[in-house]
Parts: C-alpha cells; sequence; structure tokens
C-alpha cells in the first residue's frame, strides 16, 4: 500500500511539473547544476526548430568547454547521421553529411559528451529540430525498480525503438526516484526495453539488467506516465559450476549458480559412489575422494540443470594435511531441535567411543547415555539435553580416523537453550491461494526459505531468537520452491515478490500470530 501511495504521489508531481514546462527547454540537468549549460538566444539553428534543412549547428556554452568522447556520446535519434564534433572558444559546433529524412523529429543528445574545463562536471543535454513543420509533442515517462527489494533503481537506460527495424527512436536515464521521460515522441506503438547499458551501446547486451513489458511494446497515444513500475533484474547465467575448490586431504567442493539435482560425479572416469559426498546447500556439494596421489585428476559432474568437466592438481603437499575436526558452524549455541553434529576434513572410516568425553563442565560430571552416528565426513552425537546447559565434548588423538590418518586432539564447548529462550510466530498466509516461498529476516539478514505448498495451513516458526524480524512472499508460480528471475528473451517477468517491511519483535518464550495480507 505504501509503495502504491509513494509511486502515485510522484506521477501526480511529474505530471504537474511537465504540465508547466516549456517545451524543448534545454538544460544542463539536474545532477550538476554547475556543468557548462548552453546559451538558449544564441543557439544556431534555434533549439526546436521546424522545417530544418541545415547540416550544422552551433551551441554556445557559458564557459569554456571541452569534449568527453564525442564519437560515442553525440548521439542523433534516429541515428540517420554520423555527428562531427568540434570545439571553438565557448561552442560546440556539429555538422554532419548525411540527408535526413522528411517531416521527421530529430534529438541530437549529449549523453556526457560536454564537460567543463575545470572541474570536469558534465550532463546530458537535447538538442531537438524537425525537418517537417511540426515536432512531435509526445511523451512517455516511467518508473523503474529493482525487482528484488524494490527500491527505485537510478542510472538506468529507457529506450524506445521502431517496431520493425529496432532503430532507436529515442532514450533517457532514470533519475534517484527512478523516473525517466522520453519526450518529443511521435504517435505509435514501439518497441521498449529498459536496460542498464554497462557498454553504453544504447542496446541491451547479455549480461546487463533488463526490464520490459510483457508483450515488449508499448501503445504512446498521448503523453502519459506508467503507472506500473518496470521490475530491473539480472537474468539468470547459464547454469554451470561456478567453483570448484581441492580441500585438502581429499575434498572437493562444488558451488554451482543453479541447484543441484539428481547429480552424478565421475573422477577420472569413474563414478564417485553417493556415499562419498553430501550437499552442503541446494546448489554446493562436498565430495570426498579415496586413495588419492599426486596427478592431474578429471572431474565430471552431471546433474539435471547442466554437466559440466574440469581438471584439478592435486599436490602432495596437500595430501600431507592432518585429519582434523570441528563443529558445524561458528555459533556454538544449540537450540533444542539443532542437531549436534561435527565435520571432519576427510573421510571418516572408523570411531572410537572410548576415545571421546562429554562432560559438565561447571563440575566435570561426565556425560555417559549418549550414542552418535556417523558418515561420509559428518558425526552426529543424540543424548538427552532436559538437564544439561554447557556440555564440552573431548575427542582424543585418534578418536575419528580415516583410512590414512588419525584426527587430531579436538574441544568444543557448546552450550544448549532452553526452549524459553525462543520465541514463536504462527504466521497465517492465508491470503495467498497458491504456493510460496517465506523469506524470514533478521535485522536485514535472511536466516530462512521455507516453501509453504498450502498457504492456507497455519505455518508455525519455532525456536526464533529475540529481535526485530521482517518477511518477504515470494509468489512462486513454477512451484520450483524458490525465487526464480526473469527471462527477456521469452518476455517472461520475475516471479512477484511482497515486502512486508513493517518489523515484527519476536520476544523470549512468547508466541504470537503474525497475518501476511498482499497489497492489492
Amino acid at each position: 500500500m505504501r509503495l502504491a501511495r509513494f509511486y502515485s504521489l510522484i506521477i501526480i508531481t511529474c505530471l504537474f511539473i511537465s504540465s508547466c514546462a516549456q517545451v524543448g527547454t534545454i538544460s544542463g540537468g539536474e545532477k550538476d547544476v554547475i556543468a557548462p549549460r548552453p546559451i538558449e538566444k544564441n543557439i544556431t539553428p534555434p533549439n526546436n526548430s521546424v522545417n530544418f534543412n541545415s547540416k550544422e549547428v552551433e551551441l554556445p556554452f557559458d564557459e569554456f568547454i571541452k569534449l568527453n568522447n564525442p564519437v560515442q556520446n553525440i548521439i542523433m535519434v534516429p541515428p540517420h547521421a554520423q555527428i562531427n564534433a568540434s570545439v571553438k572558444g565557448k561552442s560546440l559546433l556539429l555538422s554532419w553529411e548525411e540527408e535526413l529524412k522528411p517531416n521527421t523529429t530529430y534529438s541530437i543528445y549529449l549523453n556526457g559528451a560536454v564537460r567543463d574545463i575545470t572541474q570536469g562536471n558534465d550532463s546530458i543535454i537535447q538538442y531537438v529540430f524537425s525537418t517537417g513543420d511540426v515536432i512531435d509533442s509526445l511523451s512517455y515517462g516511467a518508473f523503474v525498480m529493482d525487482a528484488v527489494n524494490q527500491q527505485p533503481v537510478a542510472d538506468v537506460t529507457l529506450a524506445l525503438f521502431d517496431k520493425e527495424t529496432h532503430e532507436i527512436v529515442s532514450f533517457s536515464k532514470t533519475e534517484t526516484n527512478g523516473f525517466a521521460q522520453l519526450s518529443y515522441l511521435q504517435a505509435g506503438d514501439y518497441a521498449l526495453e529498459v536496460f542498464s547499458d554497462i557498454n553504453e551501446d544504447l542496446l541491451y547486451t547479455e549480461g546487463e539488467l533488463v526490464a520490459f513489458k510483457n508483450d515488449g511494446t508499448v501503445s504512446i497515444n498521448s503523453s502519459k506516465i506508467d503507472s506500473i513500475p518496470f521490475k530491473i533484474f539480472k537474468p539468470r547465467s547459464k547454469p554451470r559450476l561456478r567453483t570448484i575448490k581441492y580441500i585438502p586431504p581429499s575434498a572437493i567442493v562444488f558451488g554451482s549458480n543453479e541447484n543441484i539435482v539428481n547429480e552424478s560425479i565421475y573422477i577420472n572416469g569413474n563414478t564417485l559412489a553417493q556415499n562419498l559426498y553430501h550437499h552442503i546447500s541446494a546448489d554446493s556439494i562436498i565430495a570426498f575422494i579415496p586413495n588419492l596421489e599426486p596427478s592431474t585428476i578429471d572431474v565430471i559432474l552431471k546433474c539435471d540443470a547442466f554437466s559440466d568437466t574440469t581438471s584439478l592438481r592435486i599436490n602432495s603437499s596437500g595430501l600431507e594435511v592432518p585429519m582434523s575436526l570441528k563443529f558445524y558452524r561458528s555459533n556454538k549455541s544449540i537450540a533444542p531441535s539443532d542437531t549436534v553434529r561435527f565435520m571432519a576434513n576427510d573421510i571418516i572410516s572408523a570411531v572410537d567411543k572410548t576415545l571421546i568425553k562429554l562432560f559438565k563442565p561447571q563440575d566435570s560430571t561426565e556425560i555417559k547415555d549418549y550414542t552418535l552416528n556417523f558418515s561420509a565426513n559428518i558425526v552426529e552425537f543424540m543424548l538427552n539435553r532436559d538437564s544439561l546447559a554447557d556440555v564440552i565434548f573431548e575427542f582424543q588423538e585418534g578418536a575419528i580416523r580415516s583410512e590414512i590418518s588419525n584426527a587430531e586432539f579436538h574441544t568444543a564447548r557448546l552450550k544448549f537453550e532452553p526452549l524459553r529462550k525462543f520465541g514463536t510466530i504462527n504466521m497465517d498466509l492465508s491470503a495467498y491461494g497458491k504456493q510460496v516461498v517465506l523469506q524470514v529476516f533478521k535485522e536485514g539478514k535472511m536466516l530462512q526459505q521455507i516453501p509453504v505448498a498450502n498457504p492456507s495451513v497455519s505455518l508455525k516458526l519455532i525456536e526464533l531468537v529475540p529481535g526485530k524480524y521482517t518477511f518477504r512472499i515470494v509468489q512462486d508460480a513454477n512451484n520450483n520452491q524458490k525465487w526464480d528471475t526473469g527471462n527477456y528473451q521469452n518476455l517472461i517477468q520475475p516471479e512477484q515478490i511482497d515486502i512486508y517491511s513493517k518489523e515484527v519483535d519476536v520476544r523470549a518464550n512468547w508466541e504470537i500470530n503474525v497475518p501476511l495480507v498482499p497489497a492489492r
């Protein structure tokens, strides 16, 4: 609701300003008030000239100027001529040799091409003329916001193109409030693109941020400001491995830009057994390679999304790294439902429980009533926590063993937190009719992403550390349990994200009800 009111106020303000403005006034722009400015009354031919038949323009400025990359930064739109630029005193001289089309409105953009000699300030300047009797006078304005955080995005390009030839017709850049306006337009249907234009070629290039209309076009029959903001996003890269790293003595970590599903791993052409690797997260895997020797190994990871191949050099120094153990995360406070888990840097072949000691630090009372399991490089402990607060886990050398070495001595003090120290939220998502993904944030950091298949059933969030929480809802259109960015080639918009900025105060030993109702 707040976002809708915000954009409504800006639209009303912009409409008021445009109704009071003189069409065709040349401005040094709002970004830098001390940038060089054209002296409008001395421009030859005058700005907004009709029946224009010259091949040169003189723009006198109010101070001495210098040019900045004029070949790239001085542009005629439509691009029917290549402009030559030079400076004479305080004047910019523009000329061209090509014949322009009749009955056409042209804009010459000085896109940061003119700078002040001493301080280097520049601006965007637009000079307009028509080869016919009239200058096209329609305008189109729009807002651009980030598809994820829904904040205004500045300095991205809004551009119109001819639908048939894809020749650029008009362009502008967004201000700090995300607004851009295109002026001197003729009525018609246009292709429309919003993009970050990193290489400044006035064309969308793969890898740039992009936004678009659902059908890629816009009809302009009167001056207007679009009430629906463009949601700009970074398209998903081709599925691939983004990292592959050898962790001595025997581990390889795979990280992908896509979820790794139904994977197979091959080392020198041989399939790696499934019990020798496991997921660290949805898009990363740690694998353990038995019997490694100093050599170059060929590694292949295949999954539903992609297949990727690489080679790794294994040095003898890496194989000499001793086996070690550590608690699986840096925070050693354990919630009631947390698993007590330790990780080794090698495959665990055996555990000697007689070399493991658990005791209470207050009185050194030993805890003997527990069980443990191990798999791959993980050791997990199961014990009765009802009367426990702090527990010291002590592993003597050799308590954890691999095929080639024993783990070094290791000790860790873990704190078992009682349930009363945490809060609970009963989340009401019944305003959503289809599967969603709930994103939970604490102090700006995302803690959880929870797929919710049936929003009509109340969702209980338990064991929440006291503090301020906010939430987002991803409307999971394709039911893949994550947010999907858009696809420009197929004109697929990014999935809708609803942001709930009102903080929820979670207190220890409290249970609260929180309804999330989307703004319509």
